[in-house]
């Protein structure tokens, strides 16, 4: 396996993981997708037990690893993006100026849909689409041996832990925020045929991959 240099991911952190060399796990980092909280469980630490800060590039023996995915609602994880990019939105009070807010930071993107341009999304990676970050190293989600996803996530490393006998790790719930205002934007995006459309358009790819997830997802 190399990894696929094509010039659609230009972000610097695609194709890049956390592993355990000892016994041989790899975990394929994904941007809000649980990612600190599960690389702070103790799986990751370094030989003097400290957590590792920023992931590292694939190399070719991770070929022979287990590996370890995370997966997201595609919604979910724009909406997540979002606050990650407007931090002073989850001090609003009020939810006209949240929305507001959110088209504001909608609107480049859909300019960029309506030109069919791939590879371009938001400002930063934590817009871009999930599926890249798999397809940049050649990897088929089918050939993940734990395949996990956020909204179930507690249930999901509960198992991870005990099929791999890895009790000792920890479950964390870092940067979880499941404020009413979010859950409203969510609604609110749903509602909306033409928004759908375009985000349907944006990220059919992880729309897809999403539906694939949660058939693997480890039980």
């Amino acid at each position: 396996m190399t990894i696929n240099k094509w010039k659609g991911y230009p972000f610097f952190n695609y194709g890049k993981v956390f592993s355990n060399k000892e016994l041989k796990w790899v975990n394929i980092f994904i941007p809000r997708n649980c990612s600190r909280s599960f690389r702070e469980c103790g799986l990751f630490n370094d030989e003097d037990n400290k957590v590792p800060t920023k992931p590292h590039m694939w190399v070719e023996d991770y070929n022979k690893y287990n590996k370890i995915i995370i997966i997201r609602d595609p919604i979910d994880r724009l909406i997540s993006g979002f606050y990650f990019n407007y931090e002073n939105c989850v001090t609003y009070k009020k939810f006209d100026k949240l929305k507001k807010e959110f088209i504001g930071y909608i609107n480049p993107l859909s300019m960029i849909w309506n030109k069919n341009r791939e590879g371009r999304f938001l400002r930063n990676e934590v817009s871009t689409p999930q599926f890249g970050y798999l397809e940049l190293l050649n990897i088929d989600i089918k050939d993940i041996e734990v395949v996990m996803l956020v909204e179930s996530y507690t249930d999901n490393f509960n198992s991870f832990v005990k099929k791999y006998n890895l009790l000792d790790l920890e479950q964390l719930h870092i940067n979880k925020n499941t404020s009413n205002l979010k859950l409203e934007l969510k609604e609110f995006i749903k509602s909306d045929s033409d928004l759908m459309g375009d985000i349907k358009r944006a990220y059919k790819k992880d729309f897809e991959l999403y539906e694939e997830a949660k058939r693997l997802v480890i039980k």
